[in-house]
C-alpha cells in the first residue's frame, strides 16, 4: 500500500464569540489540514494548530514545512509508515503541532488497516469523558452570563480563564462559585502570576471548592510551579511548562506537581502523549488532556486519547464547538448531555466535508 496523494489545506475557521487568555485573544481556529491518501482508497486525516505562544511556531512556517514533507513522501510504502513517522520527527523538531498531524494522519490510516477505533488500539478505558467548558477573561456579569448559559446545556464542569488582573479575577470567581454552589471550577492563568500573586490566589480562594488551577507561572519557573503546588489546598496543573517527553522527564528531576495537562499540539501527537501519560502513571500524576482552538479532527484525536486510559481524570476539549463550521461531516467527538465521546468507526473515524474544507482555506496556503 503506497501514500499516492498528500494533500495540506492552511484553513481559518471564526469563532462565534471572541475568547480572551492571559496571553492572547482568540478569533479563530488557524489550522492546518493534512489528508495522506493510498492506492487503497483509505486517507488518514490530521490536524495542526500551531499557538507561537505556547511553542514558538508561526502558522505559514508550519503549513510550508509539512507542504514540503508531505510532497516527499508521495510514493512511500505506507508498510514502512514508522520510517516516515521517524523522518517527520527529525524535520518537525521544533514543530510539534506539524509532527501531530503527521502523527495521527498515520495512526487514522493504521486504524483503519485493523478496522477499530484508535481509543481502543490504545487501550479502550472508557466509553466516555466529563466534558468541561472554558470560558475566557471577562467581566463579572458576563462571565456570569455565559457561565448560566452552559449550566442551562448540562455543562457542570466550567474552566475560568484567569491571569491578567489578579483582584478582578479573585472577585469573579469568588461570585461565581456564590451564584453557583454545585459545579466543579477549574482556573486557568496560562502563566500570568507571578509565584507572590499565585500563592495570593491559593489563599483567597482555598475555601471555594475549586477542583484544579493550571500554570499559574510562567513555564521557565519549574521550581516556582513546584512551590505554588506545595501550598496550595487544591491540585496545581503543570500545562505549558510541560509540553514533551523531555520536559516532563526535566520537571520530574526537580519535583513533581499533582496533574499535567497533555496537549497534542505541543507535544507532537498521540505517540507522544500516549509515552507521556505512561511517565505519568509511574510518577502517580494524574492527567487531564487539552486542547489549543482546534476543529472537530484534532478534538476527536484528542477524545481518542482521553479514553484510552484510566489515568486521565480531567478533559479540555471543547476547542470545536464554539467554531462557525465544521469541516466534519461524518463521525468524530460527539458532546451530549455533558459528555463527550467519539463516534462508531475505525481509525479515527472523522469524515471531511471537502467542499467546506475548500472554502475556508487561507490565500494561496493550499496544495
Amino acid at each position: 500500500m503506497k501514500v499516492t496523494k498528500a494533500n495540506v489545506y492552511s484553513i481559518s475557521v471564526p469563532k462565534k464569540s471572541v475568547f480572551a487568555v492571559a496571553y492572547a485573544v482568540r478569533k479563530a481556529a488557524e489550522s492546518i489540514i493534512v489528508c495522506l491518501h493510498t492506492d487503497t482508497g483509505l486517507i488518514g486525516v490530521g490536524e495542526a494548530v500551531p499557538v507561537k505562544e505556547v511553542t514558538g511556531e508561526s502558522k505559514k512556517e508550519v503549513y510550508l514545512q509539512l507542504k514540503d514533507f508531505c510532497q516527499a513522501i508521495e510514493g512511500f510504502d505506507f508498510q514502512n509508515h514508522e520510517e516516515i513517522l521517524e523522518e517527520a520527527k527529525i524535520v518537525f523538531a521544533n514543530m510539534p503541532s506539524a509532527l501531530c498531524a503527521i502523527d495521527t494522519a498515520i495512526w487514522d490510516i493504521k486504524g483503519q488497516l485493523l478496522k477499530k477505533p484508535l481509543y481502543k488500539i490504545w487501550g479502550g478505558a472508557k466509553d466516555f469523558c466529563q466534558a468541561s467548558f472554558s470560558l475566557g477573561i471577562l467581566p463579572i456579569e458576563e462571565t456570569l452570563e455565559e457561565t448560566e448559559e452552559l449550566v442551562t446545556k448540562g455543562i457542570s464542569h466550567l474552566k475560568y480563564k484567569i491571569g491578567l488582573n489578579i483582584h478582578e479575577d479573585i472577585r469573579r470567581i469568588k461570585k461565581v462559585r456564590e451564584n453557583y454552589p454545585n459545579i466543579k471550577i477549574y482556573l486557568d492563568a496560562n502563566q500570568g502570576y507571578t509565584v507572590k500573586e499565585a500563592l495570593e490566589v491559593v489563599r483567597e480562594l482555598a475555601t471555594y471548592q475549586i477542583e484544579l488551577m493550571e500554570q499559574p507561572v510562567a513555564k521557565e519557573d519549574l521550581e516556582g510551579l513546584i512551590k505554588v503546588a506545595q501550598n496550595s489546598s487544591f491540585p496545581i496543573v503543570a500545562d505549558e511548562a510541560i509540553q514533551d517527553p523531555p520536559s516532563l522527564d526535566r520537571l520530574l528531576q526537580i519535583g513533581t506537581v499533582p496533574i499535567i495537562n497533555i496537549k497534542l499540539m505541543k507535544c507532537g501527537g498521540p505517540s507522544n502523549a500516549l509515552s507521556m501519560m505512561q511517565t505519568a502513571k509511574n510518577a502517580g500524576i494524574s492527567v487531564m488532556i487539552g486542547c489549543m482552538i482546534e476543529t472537530r479532527v484534532g478534538i476527536t484525536t484528542g477524545l481518542h486519547v482521553a479514553q484510552s486510559q484510566d489515568i486521565v481524570q480531567y478533559i479540555d476539549l471543547d476547542g470545536c464547538w464554539d467554531l462557525s463550521e465544521d469541516i466534519v461531516s461524518q463521525g468524530g467527538a460527539i458532546l451530549e448531555s455533558g459528555k463527550e465521546y467519539v463516534s462508531n468507526g475505525t481509525g479515527l473515524g472523522v469524515c471531511l466535508d471537502k467542499e467546506l474544507l475548500l472554502s475556508l482555506v487561507d490565500e494561496g496556503r493550499s496544495s
